[in-house]
């Protein structure tokens, strides 16, 4: 039992797949001549962006009850829910397995890949108070990814070292409805 006003934490370790709805949709980009360069290398073709998700997150979630409202002719309880979470995960074996169908002469040798994300989003959560279960669940913020890379490439020419470093920032939406069909 809660009152309106009343907040409670979130197990931030039980968000991952949250922070991905619809979890692994099969969806693949369609190749440009532009990947060529980073197929080449090993490293382009064939991610999912679920690979990339931290195992496992850490940071603060939190729950707030603002009491009952009717949605389409459905008591729901609004739960209004706000997260700060980060996380990070070492993506090296899955690069090294990628790096493995580079052209013979042309395989880099990696030293690490890391993936961090950052995620600060709230929204609103309505249950389905009669049938017992989410009616709809929105979430909107910003979330900001980082990664990391260092490897050796042996050509003809000789080996280099290359390292890089990429930051991408933008907004993050989840929209979710469930209906009685």
């Amino acid at each position: 039992e809660v009152a309106s006003g009343d907040t409670w934490e979130i197990d931030v370790s039980k968000l991952s797949m949250l922070l991905m709805p619809g979890g692994d949709l099969h969806l693949e980009p369609e190749k440009t001549g532009e990947d060529d360069d980073m197929d080449m290398m090993g490293m382009g073709g064939g991610g999912n962006i679920l690979d990339m998700l931290p195992e496992e997150v850490e940071g603060d979630a939190k729950g707030e009850y603002k009491g009952t409202r009717d949605e389409a002719g459905t008591k729901c309880a609004v739960i209004h829910v706000s997260i700060n979470v980060k996380g990070s995960r070492d993506m090296t074996e899955k690069a090294k397995e990628m790096a493995s169908k580079a052209p013979e002469g042309q395989k880099p040798t990696l030293d690490h890949v890391d993936v961090e994300v950052e995620i600060e989003a709230e929204g609103d959560l309505l249950w389905d108070l009669r049938g017992g279960h989410v009616r709809s669940f929105t979430l909107d913020g910003t979330v900001k990814t980082s990664e990391d890379t260092a490897m050796k490439i042996s050509m003809p020419q000789g080996e280099f070292d290359i390292a890089t470093s990429s930051e991408a920032s933008g907004t993050y939406n989840i929209a979710v409805t469930a209906e009685k069909g």
